[in-house]
């Protein structure tokens, strides 16, 4: 795989200035963040699962729809408007003896897309964790490292070596829990008892933990967080 074949087959992920609808998660806002830092893409809505909570009419605003990709194929970034649907995710470029061999796709759409953009992150390690924590890919290069490496060279020309450094250590585990999940389970008001990002939040009342959440990132990453739209809920269906 190279970024070329990519960006060849999918040229709108350079298009500048689309709306997006994200997942209503950590993993979601964290590629608004980068999405519309990189190429000011506006954040126009959420999908929690079960409803769509828009900016506006439904019809341009799904014009790209970010981490949602089919179940059992991994995290997507989907084109919906302006001709047939198109969706591109890590797995989906691959043939199916490949995908069988490496097994399931274990980054976070922002790593994917960290590597698509060429795009570097801040070198200080708040913003190491934040990045790796997404979708728990820091778990998954601690309990499945052959995978992790195998997926890493799949996406070549990138310093994943930096980006993973020390997982699976007790001392990465430590700077994860002092320096990222506990202000994180202060912003989210998350029991201690509780996994930090692995669920939905609802659009509707959860905006104060949106921009503190986006404000984080841009702090330690410094990306430009989208603004947060007013929005109205609408069932899934009636989105088409």
């Amino acid at each position: 795989m190279t970024r070329e074949s990519v960006i060849g087959r999918f040229p709108w992920l350079q298009q500048p200035g689309l709306p997006m609808v994200v997942s209503a998660d950590l993993e979601g806002l964290l590629a608004a963040a980068l999405l519309h830092h990189h190429l000011n893409w506006q954040l126009a809505g959420f999908d929690d699962g079960a409803d769509i909570w828009l900016a506006a009419d439904p019809e341009p605003a799904l014009t790209v729809r970010v981490n949602l990709g089919p179940a059992g194929t991994g995290p997507a970034i989907n084109r919906l408007a302006g001709g047939p649907p198109l969706a591109c995710n890590p797995q989906s470029l691959l043939s199916p003896a490949e995908r069988e061999a490496l097994g399931p796709f274990p980054f976070s759409v922002p790593l994917f897309l960290l590597w698509l953009y060429d795009l570097p992150v801040r070198r200080d390690l708040t913003a190491r964790l934040i990045i790796i924590h997404a979708a728990d890919a820091w778990l998954q290069a601690r309990d499945e490292p052959d995978r992790i490496l195998a997926w890493q060279e799949q996406l070549p020309g990138y310093d994943w070596q930096w980006l993973f450094q020390r997982t699976g250590t007790a001392l990465l585990e430590r700077r994860m829990a002092e320096q990222l999940l506990r202000p994180l389970r202060r912003m989210m008001n998350c029991p201690a008892d509780q996994p930090v990002g692995t669920g939905r939040f609802n659009p509707d009342w959860d905006g104060g933990m949106i921009l503190d959440y986006l404000g984080f990132v841009g702090t330690w990453l410094k990306w430009s967080p989208p603004p947060l739209p007013q929005l109205q809920r609408l069932p899934a269906n009636a989105t088409g």
